[in-house]
């Protein structure tokens, strides 16, 4: 009977530390601002009325903690700002650029963030333009 105790215990003990130690989905407990500094991404997808993602083939985004952002898109680096805000209910990315290149320009917008997961971000311009942006960790 004592052997019986001893196995229930050692198996409610197990079970429980099983379930508690269980963590959500990491996306769940990462923050979209921790997911942004911690690697560079690479445009995986740039619809504006149509397909454009072409034009992004070299492009590597760096956002840092700081709120800097860099563009490196060939031998250029281009720096910007970023700044993640809550509009109704949703997380909306802010990038902002000194910059008269065309690429450059189509990525400072007003990012409205629709589907995060642990290596890839989807987000929708605010303007109602229909421009979708989806980024990827490299």
């Amino acid at each position: 009977m004592k052997n019986a105790k001893v196995s229930f215990t050692v198996l409610i003990i197990s079970i429980t530390f099983l379930f508690s130690s269980c963590k959500e989905d990491q996306i769940g407990l990462t923050s979209t601002e921790q997911l942004l500094i911690a690697s560079p991404w690479k445009v995986e997808y740039f619809f504006q009325t149509h397909d454009l993602t072409s034009q992004f083939g070299n492009v590597r985004l760096l956002f840092s903690n700081t709120g800097t952002v860099a563009v490196q898109k060939e031998n250029e680096t281009v720096y910007g700002s970023w700044l993640k805000t809550l509009e109704n209910n949703s997380e909306v990315i802010h990038l902002q650029f000194n910059s008269s290149d065309v690429i450059i320009e189509m990525l400072q917008q007003n990012w409205k963030l629709v589907e995060k997961t642990p290596n890839s971000l989807q987000f929708e311009e605010t303007d109602p333009a229909l421009t979708s942006l989806r980024i990827r960790m490299q």
